[in-house]
C-alpha cells in the first residue's frame, strides 16, 4: 500500500517489453465496483478470498508485471503460490515516506478509514502502518528481490529492478541438466 507499485509496475513493464496489469484493476473489472465499496459492504475477508481467486487467475498470463495490494501476499498460501510461480519483488518503502506518499488518498483506501468509515488522522494513519507493517514484513522479506524506495526516483527504482530481475533469470541453472 503506497509503495509505488502501481506506477513502477508499468515503467518496469515496458523496460522488460512486457505488458502490465494491476491486481486491484482486475478486482473491480470482475465485482463491477471499486474495492473500497466493496470492502465496505462486504469485509476484507470476503475481499481477500477474491483477491486470492483473481491472483491465482493470473497465472494465465505470461510475461506480466502485475502489481499487487499491500495484503495480496500476506498469507501463507498466496504467498506460496506468488513464489513459485513468479517472481516477487518488495518494494521496501519507511514509514514516514509511506505516510507522506499516501497523505492525500487517505479517503479512497479502506485500510486507512477507522471502524465507522471516516478517513484516520496523520498520527492514526502512522499508527495503522506501523501495525500493518509489523504483520506484513515477514512475508514481504521472502521476496525473490527487495528493493528500497525511499528517496529514489521511480525510473531509478523500475531500471533496479529491471537489473535484479534480469540477473536472477541468467543465475538460474538450466532445467533438465544442459
Amino acid at each position: 500500500m503506497g509503495s509505488g507499485k502501481s506506477t513502477i509496475g508499468p515503467m518496469l513493464a515496458s523496460r522488460l517489453e512486457w505488458t502490465f496489469a494491476d491486481l486491484d484493476n482486475l478486482i473491480e473489472a470482475k465485482i463491477g465496483t471499486s474495492i473500497a465499496t466493496f470492502f465496505s459492504r462486504k469485509g476484507e475477508a470476503a475481499f481477500r478470498q477474491l483477491e486470492t481467486e483473481i491472483l491465482e487467475e493470473t497465472s494465465s498470463l505470461a510475461q506480466t508485471v502485475i502489481a499487487v495490494g499491500g495484503g495480496a501476499l500476506c498469507s501463507k498460501n498466496n504467498l506460496s503460490w506468488a513464489l513459485e510461480n513468479g517472481t516477487v519483488v518488495y518494494l521496501e518503502v519507511s514509514t514516514p515516506f509511506l505516510v507522506g506518499r499516501l497523505r492525500e488518498e487517505y479517503t479512497t483506501r479502506p485500510m486507512l478509514l477507522n471502524e465507522q468509515g471516516e478517513p484516520l488522522n496523520e498520527e492514526g494513519i502512522t499508527e495503522r502502518i506501523t501495525a500493518l507493517l509489523s504483520t506484513r514484513i515477514p512475508y514481504y522479506t521472502q521476496a525473490h528481490i527487495t528493493i528500497n524506495t525511499d528517496r529514489k526516483a521511480l525510473s531509478a527504482i523500475a531500471r533496479e529492478i529491471q537489473q535484479q530481475f534480469q540477473n536472477s533469470i541468467q543465475a538460474k541453472p538450466e532445467v533438465g541438466g544442459r
